[in-house]
């Protein structure tokens, strides 16, 4: 991916492209393609509640929660292990510190 600089109005033009891509797909078909990626039905919840939220840019209003959720897919879809990795490589960081927690615990003194 380039690091580029957009214009504005190309900037609103691909601002909205992504909403009309957004618009063509229905909140049930994104339900069950953020299923499919196989996440905690907690997750897919969160996610699917990003779909409410929109914004009003240049006088007209975007679904910018669906556009975010639409690049979250494509994204995951494109990277599957890059995803299980940070998944994994998080739960790994968060074993070790509650490791350390717990160390630093049991060496305190009990009044």
């Amino acid at each position: 991916m380039e690091n580029q600089k957009l214009s504005v109005a190309q900037s609103n033009l691909k601002l909205a492209l992504w909403n009309a891509e957004a618009d063509s797909i229905t909140s049930s078909q994104l339900y069950a393609e953020i299923q499919e990626l196989g996440l905690p039905p907690e997750v897919v919840i969160r996610l699917h509640e990003l779909i409410t939220f929109t914004k009003k840019v240049t006088g007209k209003v975007y679904g910018i929660g669906k556009i975010v959720l639409l690049k979250i897919i494509e994204f995951v879809k494109a990277h599957p292990f890059l995803v299980a990795g940070a998944g994994i490589g998080g739960s790994h960081a968060l074993l070790v510190i509650s490791i350390a927690y717990l160390k630093d615990w049991s060496e305190a003194e009990i009044i």
